[in-house]
């Protein structure tokens, strides 16, 4: 006991010691946060039937960053009394079954969100299918508030900029991480997303969210 105080009052009594100490752990640290959500995963329970994300998906998911969503919109609603006493009952408002943490462990960042003062996302899949969300991001007609403010008919206009080299790279990365994703599907994204728009990326991301849990409780339903 008395070494180890011997070594931090070494350390203290120092700056040079101290910043050293100080770099050291913050590193440290950075690579263990890093890394340890990117090791491998026991495929078990409910993580067997877990499945690759799309490239389209991926790409919507870049979108949906580039544009902020993340800002207005969480994606983990939960029944805890803060969230029922803003929003109500999750069950009533079809937020139903709730986010988990499996629903993004093959996605990164996960894009939770910081703030909702928009609707959360986490099962908007569920809700609307993918042409009532194109409907809902590109209609101009409509003078309702929610719809002028998610006017984003500028996203599917086509020959826009995807690019695919960058979330071909963006894959090469999380595959070298641990994720199970291989050299051919980083190869067809470049197909994948030819003739896609932004736009199309975006609808496909969202209509994506809550589908894996609904799809897995139908499998395990069916078993």
């Amino acid at each position: 006991m008395n070494s180890i105080l011997e070594k931090i009052q070494i350390i203290t009594e120092s700056p040079r010691n101290l910043v050293i100490t100080s770099v050291v752990a913050v590193i440290a640290l950075s690579w263990l946060f890093i890394h340890v959500p990117f090791c491998k995963k026991t495929e078990n329970g409910t993580h067997q039937n877990l499945t690759m994300e799309d490239s389209l998906v991926l790409a919507g998911q870049e979108v949906y960053r580039q544009e902020g969503c993340q800002y207005c919109h969480s994606k983990n609603l939960r029944a805890t009394k803060t969230d029922v006493a803003r929003f109500g009952s999750p069950e009533k408002f079809g937020y139903f079954p709730l986010a988990e943490a499996s629903d993004y462990l093959y996605q990164s960042p996960a894009l939770m969100g910081s703030s909702r003062m928009g609707p959360d996302l986490a099962r908007v899949g569920l809700r609307y299918d993918a042409a009532q969300l194109k409907e809902f991001l590109t209609d101009k007609s409509s003078k309702d508030l929610k719809s002028a403010i998610h006017n984003y008919s500028d996203l599917f206009i086509a020959g826009q900029d995807m690019r695919e080299l960058q979330l071909s790279w963006r894959i090469k990365a999380l595959t070298n991480a641990g994720l199970p994703y291989t050299d051919n599907f980083q190869r067809s994204v470049f197909h994948q997303l030819s003739e896609k728009s932004r736009g199309d990326a975006l609808v496909a991301y969202l209509a994506s969210l809550g589908k894996k849990q609904a799809d897995i409780a139908g499998k395990l339903y069916q078993n």
